[in-house]
């Protein structure tokens, strides 16, 4: 447990501090063993926080832990009974999905977006915070067409876009989520063209009268 911990430690930094960790031969198929595997809680805790961080760096050792299969170790993770192991579980996934395209595709394999929509439903408010993220992250990184539409298809994904935005109070994640915002509206306009109509459906479902004050504010703080 103190050795985890340390790891933990060891990877909250820079992203050369993490590539280091990381690059330590058999750590990171380790860390997910111990995942993997029944433990008790004093070892999930920690090894979760080692792996968010590898998670947090570069796009490199990110993908490096990705091929470690450290995503199958984790869904199980976001049903598990104790809170702070979910909060840990999302806040991981969450560095995964602010990845490129290739990475967010790894989580919708790994069949992840349900049960972080359903934390965001149903988990105490820390562990919501952190499955906002992730659905924030996953809209707004879904550059490639098919790939929205895999997101688009999770049912009752779309609809929370209004919550995280009405209810956001960091510039940071409101920024975030006009993004994801603009990347279903996109979608939704390809959507409407190719079956010849001028209306895009999602307009009725993400434009709700406190996601526009909250663009408008946004929008005026910009100039």
């Amino acid at each position: 447990m103190d050795a985890l911990w340390t790891l933990s430690y060891l990877s909250d930094g820079p992203d050369i501090a993490q590539e280091r960790v990381a690059a330590e031969v058999g750590l990171v198929e380790h860390i997910v063993s111990i995942l993997s595997n029944p433990c008790s809680l004093e070892e999930i805790v920690p090894a979760l926080r080692t792996a968010g961080n590898l998670m947090a760096g570069d796009d490199a050792t990110t993908q490096l832990v990705i091929n470690a299969n450290i995503l199958p170790a984790l869904r199980p993770l976001l049903d598990h009974q104790s809170a702070t192991v979910r909060k840990e579980a999302c806040w991981s996934l969450s560095n995964v999905l602010a990845g490129h395209a290739v990475q967010i595709r790894s989580c919708l394999d790994a069949g992840v977006m349900a049960p972080i929509l359903h934390n965001y439903r149903n988990s105490p408010v820390e562990v919501q915070r952190e499955a906002s993220w992730c659905i924030a992250n996953a809209f707004a990184g879904c550059s490639a067409q098919d790939l929205i539409m895999e997101m688009m298809d999770v049912p009752g994904l779309v609809p929370t876009l209004p919550e995280l935005l009405s209810e956001a109070t960091a510039s940071s994640f409101i920024d975030l989520t006009i993004s994801a915002y603009l990347r279903v509206l996109k979608q939704g306009e390809n959507i409407a063209v190719e079956a010849g109509s001028d209306i895009n459906p999602y307009i009725g479902l993400l434009m709700t009268p406190d996601a526009v004050r909250v663009i408008q504010q946004s929008a005026a703080m910009r100039g």
